[in-house]
């Protein structure tokens, strides 16, 4: 008799989602969002019609970074700790910082 109730109770929260268009946060996409506004390549403003370059960060997480140019996208991947920094900071990358990341 116990398990029956269970099984009631939890159906009847299912159909409840269900009958208010609700969708479970599991099953829910957040579109995720550059963390920059200027290109840390560049110092240009963010071409918004352009993809952002997504990198991971030291402890493993995906970051996005927005470019103007497209081929910004190739210097960021080869060195992207360096942008990484910059595109947080909302700010070019200090020439001296990427150049000696390059090597």
């Amino acid at each position: 008799m116990r398990y029956l109730l269970i099984a009631l109770i939890a159906l009847s929260f299912g159909t409840t989602f269900a009958a208010e268009g609700v969708t479970p946060a599991a099953e829910t996409k957040v579109e995720a969002k550059a963390v920059n506004t200027i290109d840390p390549v560049t110092g240009d403003k963010v071409d918004a019609k352009l993809a952002p370059v997504a990198v991971k960060n030291k402890e493993g997480h995906e970051v996005l970074i927005a470019i103007s140019k497209a081929d910004s996208a190739a210097v960021i991947e080869k060195t992207p700790a360096v942008y990484i920094e910059a595109a947080t900071a909302n700010k070019k990358a200090a020439a001296a910082a990427a150049e000696h990341m390059a090597k």
